[in-house]
């Protein structure tokens, strides 16, 4: 069973954002070494290992950011993650709005009946929690 966002008050409907994609698009096509394959695929090596990489750099800075208590900084971190997010699954093929929303409708299951929290704060799942279905983002 799948859950409505719509149910959610507090947290609404993604949307695709064209506008998102598309410059997302452009910045890969004038980076030149990043593409967007027609079908889903798994990136070269080259172009996995650049990806982590500059993960890496922008969680680092996110973090030095959030340890010397920088609001702006922290910000512009989330930001640079998101953006390089964003690009390394426009890169596999995939519209990472759609991959988000399948993800965010799979997490939402986690709370339903029988969920708690451990002694760690951690979320235990539902028995009733649904996988994501990856299937579709998936190579052919």
């Amino acid at each position: 069973m799948e859950i409505s966002l719509e149910e959610i008050p507090y947290f609404g409907r993604l949307e695709i954002t064209d506008n998102v994609i598309s410059g997302l698009i452009k910045f890969m096509e004038k980076a030149g070494n990043l593409k967007v394959p027609d079908k889903p695929e798994f990136p070269s090596e080259s172009n996995r290992k650049l990806i982590v990489r500059l993960l890496k750099e922008e969680v680092a800075e996110t973090q030095e950011a959030s340890f010397e208590g920088d609001y702006e900084g922290y910000l512009d971190g989330l930001g640079d993650v998101l953006f390089v997010v964003c690009t390394a699954v426009l890169n596999c093929g995939v519209d990472p709005f759609e991959l988000l929303q399948e993800i965010t409708n799979s997490n939402l299951t986690k709370f339903r009946e029988g969920h708690y929290w451990d002694e760690r704060g951690k979320l235990i799942k539902s028995p009733r929690y649904d996988p994501v279905a990856l299937k579709r983002f998936l190579q052919e």
